[in-house]
Protein backbone atom coordinates (compact mmCIF):
# COMPACT_ATOMS: atom_id res chain seq x y z
CA UNK A 1 0.00 0.00 0.00
CA UNK A 2 1.26 3.31 -1.31
CA UNK A 3 -0.44 5.48 0.78
CA UNK A 4 -2.44 5.55 4.11
CA UNK A 5 -5.85 5.21 4.46
CA UNK A 6 -8.33 8.22 5.20
CA UNK A 7 -9.30 6.24 8.18
CA UNK A 8 -7.36 3.40 10.32
CA UNK A 9 -8.69 1.45 12.93
CA UNK A 10 -6.66 -0.15 15.58
CA UNK A 11 -7.12 -2.67 17.84
CA UNK A 12 -5.75 -5.83 19.82
CA UNK A 13 -8.74 -7.78 18.99
CA UNK A 14 -8.82 -9.33 16.02
CA UNK A 15 -13.03 -9.89 16.82
CA UNK A 16 -13.99 -6.32 17.18
CA UNK A 17 -11.77 -5.19 14.47
CA UNK A 18 -13.68 -7.22 11.94
CA UNK A 19 -17.01 -5.98 13.74
CA UNK A 20 -16.12 -2.71 13.75
CA UNK A 21 -15.03 -2.29 10.27
CA UNK A 22 -17.84 -3.94 8.92
CA UNK A 23 -20.30 -1.48 10.24
CA UNK A 24 -18.25 1.67 8.88
CA UNK A 25 -17.72 0.48 5.50
CA UNK A 26 -21.60 -1.06 5.25
CA UNK A 27 -22.34 2.78 6.00
CA UNK A 28 -20.10 3.81 2.92
CA UNK A 29 -16.71 4.26 5.07
CA UNK A 30 -13.81 2.44 3.41
CA UNK A 31 -11.11 1.29 6.77
CA UNK A 32 -8.16 -0.17 7.12
CA UNK A 33 -7.87 -2.15 10.09
CA UNK A 34 -4.76 -3.41 11.84
CA UNK A 35 -3.87 -5.14 14.84
CA UNK A 36 -0.42 -4.60 14.82
CA UNK A 37 0.88 -1.29 16.41
CA UNK A 38 4.17 -1.03 13.80
CA UNK A 39 2.20 -1.29 10.66
CA UNK A 40 -0.07 1.31 12.39
CA UNK A 41 2.72 3.65 13.28
CA UNK A 42 3.39 3.14 9.68
CA UNK A 43 0.09 3.76 8.07
CA UNK A 44 0.01 7.13 10.42
CA UNK A 45 3.62 8.40 9.23
CA UNK A 46 2.03 8.18 5.43
CA UNK A 47 0.20 11.49 6.80
CA UNK A 48 -2.74 10.64 5.19
CA UNK A 49 -5.09 9.22 8.09
CA UNK A 50 -7.57 11.75 8.62
CA UNK A 51 -9.04 9.84 11.16
CA UNK A 52 -8.18 6.95 13.90
CA UNK A 53 -10.12 4.48 15.56
CA UNK A 54 -8.56 3.70 18.41
CA UNK A 55 -10.55 0.45 20.07
CA UNK A 56 -10.66 -0.33 23.84
CA UNK A 57 -8.58 -3.35 23.89
CA UNK A 58 -5.66 -1.00 22.84
CA UNK A 59 -2.94 -0.42 26.14
CA UNK A 60 -2.51 3.10 27.54
CA UNK A 61 0.58 3.34 26.05
CA UNK A 62 -0.27 1.83 22.74
CA UNK A 63 -2.57 4.59 22.43
CA UNK A 64 -0.37 7.68 23.43
CA UNK A 65 2.00 6.61 20.92
CA UNK A 66 -0.35 6.35 18.33
CA UNK A 67 -2.08 9.61 19.34
CA UNK A 68 1.29 11.48 18.81
CA UNK A 69 2.66 9.56 15.63
CA UNK A 70 -1.44 10.51 14.55
CA UNK A 71 -0.94 14.24 15.25
CA UNK A 72 2.83 14.23 14.20
CA UNK A 73 2.32 12.96 10.81
CA UNK A 74 -0.70 15.02 10.13
CA UNK A 75 -1.79 17.90 12.59
CA UNK A 76 -5.32 17.77 11.05
CA UNK A 77 -6.03 14.20 11.77
CA UNK A 78 -8.84 13.55 14.01
CA UNK A 79 -9.02 11.17 17.00
CA UNK A 80 -12.07 8.59 18.00
CA UNK A 81 -11.37 6.63 21.43
CA UNK A 82 -13.26 3.63 22.20
CA UNK A 83 -13.06 3.05 25.92
CA UNK A 84 -14.69 1.70 29.09
CA UNK A 85 -16.40 4.25 31.06
CA UNK A 86 -14.07 6.45 33.69
CA UNK A 87 -10.97 5.29 31.89
CA UNK A 88 -8.68 8.28 32.21
CA UNK A 89 -7.23 9.57 28.70
CA UNK A 90 -5.11 12.05 27.64
CA UNK A 91 -3.72 13.52 24.48
CA UNK A 92 -5.57 14.97 22.04
CA UNK A 93 -8.73 13.51 21.42
CA UNK A 94 -11.40 14.74 19.47
CA UNK A 95 -14.48 11.97 20.11
CA UNK A 96 -14.49 9.50 22.99
CA UNK A 97 -17.52 6.25 22.92
CA UNK A 98 -18.05 3.49 24.74
CA UNK A 99 -19.73 0.11 24.19
CA UNK A 100 -22.76 1.69 25.42
CA UNK A 101 -23.03 4.48 22.63
CA UNK A 102 -23.30 1.93 19.79
CA UNK A 103 -22.62 1.64 16.15
CA UNK A 104 -24.70 4.20 14.71
CA UNK A 105 -22.38 6.86 16.58
CA UNK A 106 -19.02 5.44 15.60
CA UNK A 107 -20.39 6.04 12.19
CA UNK A 108 -21.71 9.69 13.09
CA UNK A 109 -18.41 10.30 14.67
CA UNK A 110 -16.16 9.43 11.66
CA UNK A 111 -18.06 11.18 9.23
CA UNK A 112 -18.16 14.54 11.28
CA UNK A 113 -14.76 13.99 12.21
CA UNK A 114 -13.43 12.84 8.12
CA UNK A 115 -15.88 15.99 6.49
CA UNK A 116 -14.11 18.39 9.35
CA UNK A 117 -10.49 16.66 8.05
CA UNK A 118 -11.65 17.56 4.75
CA UNK A 119 -12.62 20.95 5.03
CA UNK A 120 -9.45 22.10 7.09
CA UNK A 121 -7.30 20.16 3.75
CA UNK A 122 -8.57 22.84 1.68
Amino acid sequence: MDKSPAVLLCGNDEETLVLRSKVLELAGIPVTKTRSEADALRLLAGGDVRVVVLCHSLREAQRTVMLKAAGAAEPRARAVVLCVPDIELSGRIDVVLTAMDGPAKLVAAVRRLEAEGAETKD
